[in-house]
Formats: C-alpha cells, sequence, structure tokens
C-alpha cells in the first residue's frame, strides 16, 4: 500500500473504525461482564492508536491484543484482590482462595458495576468476614472487618453539591421542572433557606420544603441512573409521601380489622388476602422496597411488636404516572430464624441490596 495513502485520515479512520467493530466483537464474546469489557476494549483501542507499523493482519492483532490485555487487566484486578484479602486474614492460601472466588463472580456477572475496585473491595471484604466467622477466628479481627464495610459501600449523593456534581446541569434540567429548575439555580445563590425565603419573602417552611421536594426527586433519578433498586430513596417527593398515606390506611384498616374499604387500592379478590396477612398487625415499624425492571415494586412491611415473633408482609404493587398505588398481591413470609446484630454486624450492600447469599446468612445461625 503506499505510503501516502496509508497515512490519510479518511484510511485512518476506517481502519480504526473496523477494529473497534472486531474488539468489541471479540471482548464481548470472553467477558460477559460489561464493566470489564469496556475497560479491556479501551486498552485494545489505546494499543491500536499507538501502533507505529501498518499492522499487516487486523483480525490477527486483535485477537492477540484482547487475549494479552484481558490477561492484564484480570491480573491486575486480582492482584487488587488478593493484595486486600491478605492484609485481612494475614494469610496466603485463602486470600488466594477468596481473590479467586471473588473474580470468578464479577467475571460472571452481567449486572454493570459502576466502581469496579469498590465492588470488589467490598466482595472480598464479605467473603473474609465469612471465612473468619466460620473458622471462629479472633473475634476483634471480624468486628475490625465489619467497621470496615462501612467504608466501601458505594457513595450516595447526600446534598444538592453531590448531586449537582453526579448529575451535571443537563441532567437538572432535564429531571426537573421550569419551577423547580428556577427555583434551584435562585436557592444556590444564596447561603442557607432561610437567607433565600428573605430575599424573595415567602415563608420559611414553604422554602424549605420546596428545597427538599427538588433534592429528594433528583436524589430518586440519580440513583435510578446509577441502577439502584432497593431502596426507598429512588422514590421521587410525591411517590413517597403517597406510599406513606398508603401505609397508614393499610394500618388504619389492620387496626379496625376491616380492609372491605380498600377497594381503591386492591381488586376486590385481593381483599380477603389483605385481611389475612394485616390481622393483628399494630405498626409499621420498618419497611423497604424493590423496583422491578418493568416498573412495578415490591414493598416489605414490617411489624416487631413481637420481638420473638415479628411479621413481615410482602406485596406487589404498581405505581402510576399519577401515583395511584393498585395491589397486586400480598403474602405473609415466614420468619426462618432470627440473627442477633452483634453476631451479624452491618450487612454489604450493592446498590441497596445485600450481597450475601442465603447459604451465607445461614452459615452465621
Amino acid at each position: 500500500m503506499l505510503p501516502e495513502l496509508r497515512n490519510s485520515k479518511q484510511y485512518q479512520t476506517h481502519t480504526y473504525r473496523n477494529v473497534q467493530k472486531m474488539v468489541s466483537a471479540g471482548v464481548s464474546t470472553r467477558i460477559p461482564h460489561t464493566s470489564l469489557a469496556k475497560d479491556i476494549t479501551n486498552s485494545v483501542l489505546l494499543s491500536f492508536i499507538k501502533e507505529d507499523a501498518e499492522v499487516a493482519n487486523l483480525q490477527s492483532w486483535v485477537s492477540t491484543k484482547i487475549a494479552q490485555c484481558t490477561e492484564t487487566h484480570i491480573s491486575e484486578l486480582w492482584q487488587y484482590c488478593y493484595s486486600y484479602a491478605l492484609m485481612l486474614l494475614k494469610n496466603e492460601d485463602s486470600a488466594q482462595e477468596i481473590s479467586q472466588t471473588v473474580m470468578i463472580s464479577l467475571i460472571q456477572s452481567r449486572q454493570p458495576v459502576e466502581y469496579v475496585k469498590a465492588w470488589l473491595k467490598g466482595a472480598v471484604n464479605n467473603q473474609a468476614m465469612l471465612f473468619l466467622k466460620m473458622q471462629k477466628r479472633d473475634s476483634t479481627l471480624y468486628s475490625a472487618l465489619a467497621n470496615e464495610m462501612k467504608a466501601v459501600r458505594e457513595p450516595v449523593p447526600a446534598n444538592d453539591s453531590e448531586l449537582e456534581k453526579q448529575l451535571g446541569d443537563k441532567a437538572i434540567r432535564k429531571y426537573l421542572s421550569k419551577e423547580e429548575y428556577q427555583i434551584f439555580s435562585d436557592m444556590k445563590k444564596f447561603p442557607s433557606v432561610k437567607a433565600y425565603a428573605e430575599a424573595k419573602g415567602i415563608n420559611y417552611s414553604l422554602a424549605r420544603k420546596s428545597k427538599q421536594q427538588i433534592l429528594t426527586n433528583l436524589k430518586a433519578c440519580c440513583l435510578k441512573k446509577q441502577g439502584w433498586a432497593d431502596t426507598p430513596d429512588i422514590l421521587d417527593y410525591r411517590q413517597m409521601v403517597n406510599i406513606k398515606r398508603f401505609f397508614d390506611k393499610l394500618l388504619e384498616h389492620a387496626i379496625i380489622g376491616d380492609f372491605s374499604m380498600m377497594f381503591h387500592y386492591a381488586d376486590k379478590a385481593i381483599i380477603p388476602s389483605l385481611a389475612k396477612c394485616f390481622s393483628g398487625f399494630k405498626e409499621v415499624s420498618d419497611w423497604g422496597i424493590h423496583m422491578n425492571p418493568d416498573g412495578s415494586f415490591e414493598v416489605y412491611i414490617i411489624d416487631i411488636t413481637n420481638e420473638d415473633n415479628p411479621t413481615t408482609i410482602n406485596m406487589a404493587i404498581t405505581l402510576n404516572k399519577a401515583n395511584y398505588i393498585k395491589i397486586i398481591n400480598c403474602r405473609n413470609l415466614e420468619l426462618m430464624a432470627i440473627i442477633p446484630e452483634d453476631v451479624l454486624g452491618p450487612l454489604p450492600l450493592e446498590k441497596g441490596r445485600c450481597t450475601l447469599s442465603l447459604d451465607q446468612i445461614k452459615a452465621y445461625l
């Protein structure tokens, strides 16, 4: 090939696009995990850009580079796991076994992980805690690991500055109404909500409520964008208000023992199940929520007034754009055992969901 043609911008662009397609196809067949595949793809493409000489056989070059970059990237992540596991357990064999387990779990998973090393650190910590528990090792070290777990959970935006940084102004404009965005922008010009309320001549309580509503909506959008599905924080302000009002109604009918007037929330066929599940229910001690891929929800409501036999109810519900709640089904969850908090310690979480398997939880019994 003529050097002039090979060095032309059009030829280089065409070649790069061909390589990009080959790399994407090659990596995806080797690594199902999207985050890992993306990192390896970028490494191969960067190597191609840095190549000075013409590549005679692109397909062969791509295959070789994918293998090299995959091995390098996986080795680096394994070493990261191993170093951390070794630091925790002070045992090379155990550290190697845990690192191998965690890396296999990551590679085989198809769930996207935004912070790969944070996920790995959390998974290694979880496996190390389980190992120590089963081996009945030093309880002081076990407690130290439990405290360490608090620092490896994925970051959740806590205030407006963090939300703004994570979402960016373009996303904030998209998620908020024009009126809400204007209020959000105006509030940033003042040192406090009180100063904003005084400058605008409005009631302080109203201004504080407006800010709370805006931040709640932004946080919900941010978490859902990151893939969270197992925390009440994914609900926007109006959804949260309606869910809590819904709980109040359920409790009101549970106390009087009559669900006949719950037809606004459930079909007639569901009413008997509600009455049976909520029989003896006295308070909403705690609750949780999971958002399904289709946009429906699973709600868990717990009453622990009877500490020896707490009541847990699972409901599948839908919540439409008008925030109208509809109960699809309702059932009681059977209590298998109670694990003391000082034995279990803080649960390892990924995007709000506990990463322990049922077998791992049973190991604490």
